[in-house]
């Protein structure tokens, strides 16, 4: 299985959009496209449409990576370099009731990640 990588940035960051003039295929599921806080620690997950994952935390780098998709079995890597397992590959199942997103089942040597993947995230503004 191929995984694309993800990147972290700190300070301002611009992240390029290389889609088609008609715009890219959606490659993560409309459901959980969005902004996300988590109700434990506060942190702001950003899930886009093209695969793009934002996490910000308190006392950590933003953390920027690629997540992909089959179903809602969803694939997370954060670049090398990340403050918090580099390159290391996490998977969870996600859900969407109501408001709120889940992360099930997962797969993840990252403990620091499955914490953080583990609280019950809510619909953030931007």
């Amino acid at each position: 299985m191929e995984f694309a990588p993800l990147f972290l940035l700190t300070g301002s960051a611009a992240i390029a959009n290389l889609g088609c003039s008609s715009g890219p295929t959606p490659m993560v599921p409309e459901q959980v496209v969005g902004r996300w806080r988590g109700v434990d620690t506060g942190a702001v997950m950003e899930l886009t449409s093209t695969g793009i994952v934002v996490v910000e935390m308190k006392d950590v780098p933003t953390l920027i990576g690629r997540c992909s998709f089959v179903g809602m079995r969803a694939t997370l890597r954060y670049q090398l370099g990340a403050a918090i397992c580099p390159e290391e590959i996490g998977q969870y199942t996600l859900a969407v009731q109501g408001e709120t997103l889940t992360a099930t089942d997962p797969v993840d040597s990252c403990a620091d990640r499955k914490a953080m993947m583990g609280q019950a995230w809510v619909g953030a503004p931007k």
